[in-house]
Formats: structure tokens, sequence, C-alpha cells
């Protein structure tokens, strides 16, 4: 028995796995509310690397709309500059990322967050912000490898588990299945 499964997902849901994936196979993922990096050994890793490469064409035809609009990318390039200005310093003035480089470390969330909302319903960018968030919304079919819930290091961050819950079952379910 094959343990893959279709199943259908918002564009912008095959973004943020396509980046929690490479962050484990890089082995950046960090504990729940810690700088520290988990530990990701093969049982982990083999399934996530499977499960990129199941989602691999859909991310690259998702990603290469948005960079083909030119309108939301002049948002996401203020966006993003909003991001470095608001970001805590290092010694040198420049903004620190965040160490599995998924963004910048924010001084004040809060702040940042108003700052974004306001950028997002400026005369500027509204209306291509809009359009892209009815269109990252709209859901794609992919197939996933699922994979034992066993194989999840401990300390996982359960914001990452969220989203992997799809992959995942208990150990004693994939048994059954491969029985039946």
């Amino acid at each position: 028995m094959k343990f893959v499964k279709k199943i259908k997902i918002r564009r912008e849901i095959v973004i943020l796995l396509w980046g929690l994936f490479e962050n484990i196979l890089k082995g950046t993922i960090l504990k729940e509310g810690s700088e520290e990096v988990i530990e990701i050994d093969s049982d982990f890793s083999f399934p996530i690397a499977r499960n990129k490469g199941l989602i691999e064409e859909t991310h690259t035809v998702i990603v290469d709309t948005i960079k083909g609009n030119s309108k939301f990318q002049k948002y996401d390039t203020a966006r993003i500059e909003l991001a470095k200005k608001s970001a805590v310093k290092d010694t040198n003035n420049k903004p620190i990322m965040l160490p599995n480089g998924m963004g910048y470390k924010i001084e004040d969330w809060a702040k940042f967050n108003e700052e974004v909302e306001n950028l997002k319903k400026s005369d500027e960018h509204k209306e291509a912000v809009e359009k892209h968030e009815e269109w990252i919304k709209k859901e794609v079919e992919i197939e996933t490898y699922i994979m034992k819930l066993s194989c999840v290091p401990k300390g996982f961050p359960r914001a990452a588990m969220e989203h992997l819950y799809l992959f995942i079952m208990y150990d004693d379910e994939l048994e059954e299945l491969k029985n039946e």
C-alpha cells in the first residue's frame, strides 16, 4: 500500500509548507518560544524531503505567478523595507535576521503589524493586496506522503505541527492501514 493521499489546500499553505520543509531539511527549526535549534534526524527528514518533492511543482507555479505580479511585488518590497526598519539592529545598525532565516527579529510586533495593515490599506497597494489575498486563498490539489507521529522530534513547535498534521498519522493508525 502506498502511503500517499491527495488533499486540497490553499495556495498560501503550500508556500508556508515549502518554507517549513526547507527549514526542517536545513536543520533550522526553532524550539517553541526560543532561538534554540531542534536536532532533526533522518527518520523525520526523509518523509519531509519526500513531501517537499511532492509539492515542488505546485509551489513553483504559485511563486512564479506571484513574482509576475508587479503591483503586488511593489507592495511586498515596501513590506520588507518596513520589516528591516522595524527590526532589532546589530552593533553596525543592520537589521538582525532570525536564526532560521525566515524574516527579521522585529522589535515591536504590535507596532509592526499595525504599520503593515496601514500599508495594505494605502491607496497605492490596496487593490493589489486584495486581489492577491483572494487568489492566494484558492485551493489546489497536492499529494502528501504520510509519516508516523513517532518520527516527529520531541519539542517540535506546536505552530509548525499545525501545518504538518496533514502529513502525520498515529503509528497504530498507519499500521492498521498497512494491514488492510
